[in-house]
């Protein structure tokens, strides 16, 4: 059975306030954030990381969590994310992660409208989205097959529009800048969450 595993979820705003953090140590995602989807197809393992468990082999299917969150300027989200039981050329367009920044729906597989950063995918990067613009910040080709698949994650927004994306590629805190945009297409938030496919 293959896995994806989410490590940490933290999101703070600049303001020096947290509006969720969840590191998952009460080893529970249904409340203290709620977080809402395919719960059935998720698990908080004994690591207290949020693991996806539903992919067998072969299988071709996409689950999702999302969670309240309103932040959408002057703002940081940082995450861990990890992939295990896949081969390092394991990641692929039908083998992917989405992380949505921004959602204007809870629901992440009927096509919402935000920012999301792309993990995996054709190209195996890790980049930055806008569901109307495309790709904001084009992160190295080929990151997620040569790495060890566990990624340190780190997105700001300023209260203008700009935005930084930093990966550390060992699942470390050495983050390096990947890229900068500057994108106001959306400047309001309901849901982040997590689109696994």
């Amino acid at each position: 059975m293959r896995f994806c595993h989410l490590l940490v979820f933290v999101l703070i705003t600049v303001s020096a306030y947290a509006q969720f953090t969840d590191s998952f140590d009460d080893e529970d995602f249904s409340q203290d954030p709620q977080w809402l989807g395919d719960a059935e197809e998720f698990q908080v393992d004994i690591y207290r990381q949020l693991r996806l468990n539903n992919l067998a082999p072969g299988t071709n299917n996409e689950s999702h969590l999302s969670v309240a969150s309103t932040v959408a300027l002057e703002a940081v989200w940082e995450f861990k994310v990890g992939f295990d039981g896949l081969s390092s050329s394991g990641l692929s367009n039908s083998n992917k992660m989405l992380v949505y920044l921004i959602s204007d729906q809870a629901n992440l597989e009927s096509d919402p409208q935000g920012y999301y950063v792309l993990i995996g995918g054709t190209l195996d990067e890790i980049s930055l989205y806008s569901t109307l613009a495309g790709k904001l910040i084009d992160g190295p080709d080929g990151v997620t097959a040569s790495s060890s698949g566990l990624f340190s994650i780190r997105v700001t927004r300023s209260q203008t529009g700009q935005w930084e994306l930093q990966t550390d590629n060992s699942g470390g805190q050495n983050l390096s800048l990947v890229g900068t945009a500057v994108n106001t297409d959306f400047i309001s938030s309901s849901f982040f969450g997590v689109l696994c496919d």
